[in-house]
């Protein structure tokens, strides 16, 4: 009896490991979608950036809420508006399908989009953004000014529907402005990330300080010696590069020896 009890806990812990285990896989695959029906005053073009901005910002929120159900980032204690925050900025967002057809005179815009969330990933890149202060205040801004100007663009898209000439010729510069300014916030983002693999692919030990910046590139910050390039940091020592550290535990310690010693996970090259 004590034995058959025994095996009927051992069972139910089992099931229970299971699906604590498989309740959230490691990496997910959100998909959303958005219907545009253009007006009189839309280009195509204008369209289908106003479509892939909503469906992408639907795509985001189900990828919000994925990864607030996972219990590592639980763990990590990241509050709502901080995962949300972090998950623009690091969630790439792709076009999966996209149909324009007739409905009527009407053209309507169809749009699926595809967002690819690995937990472990956006775990790793959340630790990496504040372990650094500026770049963590320059994701935040760049995110609340990401967030602004969709919302201008949805705003001038309702006034959009007026009939007086003038009013649209202003409207639709206001509208261009928009987009060019999105696009600006988007190259930052795109250099936030490829700065640290520029360091990582171009730099090699040996390198002197100079080097490291013919092939890297600006530093985004710098200290006596070393170079920063967003998530990491290139030690130099005795005027050459000496290792290459993860920007979370750059600090830490006084030497690449004392890093590899003691915080080896965290030494690139």
């Amino acid at each position: 009896m004590k034995n058959k009890h025994s095996f009927i806990l051992l069972f139910i812990a089992m099931i229970s490991l299971y699906f604590t285990s498989t309740a959230y896989p490691a990496s997910e695959s959100v998909f959303a979608s958005y219907k545009y029906t253009m007006g009189d005053n839309d280009t195509k073009n204008d369209a289908k950036r106003i479509c892939f901005i909503e469906a992408k910002r639907l795509a985001i929120e189900k990828a919000g809420t994925y990864i607030e159900s996972s219990t590592e980032v639980k763990n990590f204690q990241l509050t709502r508006d901080e995962i949300r925050t972090f998950a623009g900025a690091i969630v790439k967002v792709d076009i999966a399908s996209e149909e324009i057809k007739f409905v009527g005179e009407t053209q309507i815009i169809l749009m699926t989009v595809k967002a690819d969330v690995d937990i472990d990933s956006f775990r790793e890149r959340v630790k990496q953004i504040k372990s650094d202060r500026e770049l963590e205040k320059k994701v935040v801004d760049q995110q609340r000014q990401l967030q602004g100007m969709e919302d201008k663009l949805k705003n001038l898209q309702q006034k959009l529907t007026t009939k007086n000439l003038d009013e649209v010729i202003t409207l639709r510069k206001e509208r261009t402005e928009a987009f060019g300014k999105m696009d600006e916030l988007e190259k930052v983002k795109y250099e936030i990330k490829s700065k640290s693999k520029a360091a990582v692919d171009n730099v090699e030990l040996g390198m002197t300080r100079e080097e490291v910046i013919k092939f890297a590139g600006k530093p985004r910050s710098t200290t006596a010696t070393d170079l920063n390039y967003g998530n990491v940091w290139v030690i130099i020592e005795y005027g050459v590069v000496s290792c290459i550290v993860k920007a979370e535990v750059f600090g830490k310690w006084a030497s690449c020896h004392a890093y590899r010693q003691f915080s080896s996970y965290a030494v690139i090259k």
